[in-house]
């Protein structure tokens, strides 16, 4: 039943083939498009504005618009560079600056914002994308350490579940640091982060024999005072017998 609102730049006939396919998924919920270009704050805001006054409030932002305009660097135009920038961050910036102020009058609100693997890695020909991709794990965090009034108070006390809806949680990549069992270090505002180190070869004993099995090491590293040691450790033991027995692991808090 819940009311979704997209946001599109060009095709109409696009945005009414995607709204008739998500009715036809959930035939209980509302949904609408509305055609602005988020890169524009006058739009955005004006738009906001409309979507605001219609259905009183939007709990749920997701930033998801993005271009690409593909070029090696020593050949990318200026307006190859200035057209991704100004639709995947300044598009960030307007639709989240004209959500934020009704959220914290709300005391909810859920913001979500689409970056990539090229943000941390870098991709060859895709300097201005992957620039903007990692420009926006610098605002989510940026922005969370403002808005951090529920994550402070989870630091500091354990609090119920349904207070800390949007807690987040990192699935990441430490190489091998520390050997076959590692510990990651949780940055804040995250609550847990799942490590996955380097993968090896190991001889596994397996229906009364040792076998060569490829290992990947896991590690689950979470706050204490806000998950608790018994979910944790039921979310690791599910997580193992989802991915068979050729995995190790460590559990810390």
């Amino acid at each position: 039943n819940a009311t979704v609102l997209i946001n599109y730049t060009s095709s109409d006939d696009a945005a009414n083939k995607t709204i008739e396919e998500m009715k036809s998924i959930n035939q209980g919920g509302t949904f609408e498009s509305f055609k602005f270009d988020v890169s524009n704050y006058q739009e955005t805001e004006n738009e906001v504005k409309n979507i605001l006054d219609k259905y009183s409030k939007i709990d749920i932002l997701v930033n998801n618009a993005g271009i690409t305009r593909d070029s090696l660097f020593m050949r990318m135009k200026e307006s190859q560079w200035d057209e991704v920038f100004d639709v995947n961050i300044k598009g960030i910036f307007n639709c989240t600056k004209s959500v934020i102020r009704s959220m914290v009058k709300n005391q909810y609100g859920k913001i979500i914002s689409i970056s990539s693997v090229v943000g941390e890695m870098g991709n060859p020909g895709q300097a201005n994308y992957s620039s903007t991709k990692s420009a926006i794990y610098g605002f989510t965090k940026s922005l969370a350490k403002e808005l951090s009034d529920v994550s402070e108070k989870c630091r500091k006390l354990k609090i119920d579940k349904k207070e800390f809806f949007g807690g987040s949680m990192t699935i990441t990549s430490l190489g091998g640091i520390g050997g076959s069992f590692f510990t990651p270090i949780i940055n804040f505002p995250e609550v847990a982060i799942l490590g996955i180190g380097r993968s090896y070869k190991k001889q596994v004993f397996i229906d009364g024999k040792f076998v060569p099995r490829t290992v990947l090491p896991l590690s689950l590293s979470y706050d204490h005072r806000i998950i608790d040691g018994a979910e944790a450790a039921k979310f690791n033991n599910e997580l193992k017998d989802n991915l068979g027995a050729n995995f190790a692991y460590n559990l810390s808090k």
